[in-house]
């Protein structure tokens, strides 16, 4: 599959190389199909495409800590592996969330320009959707245990 983002494809050709032929990816490689855990932070990156084939992958972490240095600029996000338990997206300036995996527990997705948050998975016990233009929450899990 082709990666568009060139910065998403360097992060891919230094962390899983043998499943890179310059932008193109194996999405059968192991290096893919195995990875449980990817951090992106402060790359540049403004596209994610290809993430959706890491099928066993738990946390993503696409979020910025220093917008001064190389800030990602994600308006929105790809599909979600339907594995992930953990996704740190925030400060990025998304608009909009996909669909959450049922498998999330954690979303952290502060400091961005969302107005609303999709349906939340049943197994999430953690969000932090502080700095946001959200004016209600969704219903939250049942297991939902709040922090404060």
């Amino acid at each position: 599959v082709t990666i568009p983002d060139a910065n998403f494809v360097t992060w891919l050709q230094a962390n899983v190389p043998s499943a890179m032929s310059g932008n193109q990816m194996d999405t059968t490689s192991l290096v893919v199909t195995t990875r449980t855990i990817i951090d992106v932070e402060d790359l540049g990156i403004t596209n994610l495409n290809g993430i959706q084939y890491f099928d066993s992958l738990k946390t993503l972490d696409c979020g910025n800590k220093n917008l001064t240095v190389n800030p990602n600029g994600l308006t929105t996000l790809s599909i979600l592996p339907s594995t992930l338990d953990s996704l740190i997206c925030g400060n990025i300036g998304l608009t909009v969330l996909p669909l959450l995996p049922n498998s999330l527990k954690l979303l952290k997705c502060y400091s961005n320009q969302l107005n609303t948050l999709p349906l939340l998975p049943v197994n999430l016990f953690y969000l932090n959707c502080a700095g946001n233009q959200i004016s209600s929450l969704p219903i939250l899990p049942n297991n939902f245990k709040p922090s404060g």
